[in-house]
């Protein structure tokens, strides 16, 4: 019997039950939209492999309706989403059925972004990790490295009536700047070259490794987020930058004279910058060769020790002394400026005193073997000697004898009287050597000599 027979009607036989047909029909077809469209048969094994992440909140994350990606890419779709046990938050499952070219690891990141503009409808996005890491396994995605992007109405609700106002009227204000497509139109073309300059800038933002503005944004979040449990602190801060940036729009003019002086200053210290460069090129060496005395140097001074250790109390005691000492080196330093010029003054006096005056104060007398200069203070001190007796008349004056010590030698007056030495009657006083000092000393010629002293 054909199957078309089997279902065709038979007079007389029982009724057909059309609703059995049907459930079977939708029966069949169910399964064959559930394998078609990869929901897998009921009761038969999922394949795929499980990935789970720990996140704050998971608002519109709908198992089966919320896809996962990786790089943009749709491996998977999130399969369970339940509460997180012992704390705070909530724990997705999530299916990969597509894991060719990448392993998830231990130091993986997941993040709930916004599918569209206004939100609602959102998306896991998975980063797998470094390659070098451990196998993430049966573990979990920590809290720490996951994110959840904050819906449009979150955002709002946190607005108070006065901020609420403010936007409402920049959304007008918005309507109306875009009212004149043109006007648009013209706005973003000149856009164009200051946007063209910002887009390495923007780049940076980024960060260097991947995730890197998005815990950025975490940071500034928690941030945020303690700023606003201290709301007496918050006013603080806010009321102090209104006073500085008054002060700085108060010296705007001043700031722009440093702003335009700016690329001069930044010149003249690479050209300073490089000079410095030269200098500290020859320096190099230089210090290459003070090296081994510096070494040396590190000997001594730990010789030294020892002394400056003994010598510390001492300059301790000397203060007082120093102390008393300053008023007469302040008093010295006065006395010291006006006797400077006086001691100029002098010097072409000493300087002939000592070359035509008395140019014999230098010269070795035969006898004594002494410079005359030597011989002056014996010669007061055998003039004060001489004279020390005295009887009830007078002084007396008492000359040595002998040739050791007479009256020729410099420990007596220049004028000798030849009393002890000898002489002609004529020649008892010879005083040439005071009539030559005397001469010199009035700036007159020298006397004359005649023949050897003594006879004149």
């Amino acid at each position: 019997m054909s199957l078309r027979a089997r279902f065709e009607r038979i007079p007389g036989e029982s009724r057909p039950n059309l609703v059995a047909r049907g459930a079977i029909v939708l029966a069949v077809f169910g399964t064959l939209a559930v394998i078609f469209y990869g929901r897998g048969i009921p009761f038969w094994p999922k394949g795929g492999e499980v990935v789970k992440a720990e996140f704050a909140s998971a608002d519109n994350v709908s198992p089966g309706k919320t896809p996962v990606r990786v790089h943009g890419v749709p491996v998977g779709e999130v399969e369970k989403v339940e509460r997180r046990s012992g704390g705070r938050g909530v724990v997705v499952t999530m299916r990969l059925k597509d894991t060719h070219g990448f392993r998830v690891t231990r130091d993986a990141r997941a993040h709930i972004y916004w599918r569209t503009l206004m939100g609602f409808n959102f998306y896991v996005e998975l980063e797998p990790g470094s390659p070098s890491a451990p196998a993430l396994g049966d573990r979990s995605i920590p809290l720490s490295h996951t994110t959840t992007q904050v819906e449009l109405d979150q955002v709002l609700a946190s607005l108070k009536p006065p901020s609420r106002a403010g936007l409402q009227t920049m959304l007008r204000e918005f309507d109306r700047g875009f009212a004149d497509p043109a006007a648009a139109g013209q706005t973003i073309d000149r856009l164009g070259p200051a946007m063209a300059r910002l887009a390495p800038g923007i780049d940076a933002l980024r960060g260097t490794h991947p995730g890197d503005l998005t815990d950025t944004v975490g940071h500034v979040s928690r941030l945020m987020g303690s700023l606003g449990r201290s709301e007496v602190q918050l006013g603080d801060l806010v009321g102090n930058a209104d006073t500085t940036l008054g002060v700085t729009a108060a010296r705007a003019a001043d700031l722009g004279r440093i702003l335009q002086s700016g690329p001069a200053t930044l010149a003249q210290t690479d050209a300073t910058m490089q000079r410095l460069r030269r200098t500290l090129d020859v320096l190099d060496p230089v210090a290459a060769a003070l090296r081994p005395g510096a070494q040396r140097l590190d000997d001594a001074s730990r010789a030294l020790r020892p002394a400056l250790a003994a010598l510390r109390p001492v300059l301790h005691d000397a203060r007082p002394l120093l102390r008393e000492l300053r008023p007469a080196l302040v008093r010295l330093h006065g006395a010291a400026s006006s006797g400077a010029p006086l001691l100029d003054g002098l010097m072409p006096t000493l300087e002939r005193t000592n070359d035509t005056l008395l140019p014999w104060a230098n010269t070795r007398d035969d006898n004594t073997g002494l410079r005359n200069y030597e011989a002056i203070g014996p010669v007061f001190a055998t003039v004060a000697d001489s004279t020390s007796l005295f009887d009830r008349y007078s002084f007396i004056q008492r000359f040595g004898a002998g040739n050791a010590f007479g009256e020729r030698t410099p420990a007596f007056l220049p004028c000798t009287s030849n009393a002890i030495t000898g002489g002609s009657d004529k020649q008892k006083l010879d005083c040439s050597d005071l009539n030559d000092f005397l001469g010199r000393l009035l700036g007159g010629p020298p006397p004359a000599r005649h023949g050897k002293r003594g006879s004149r």
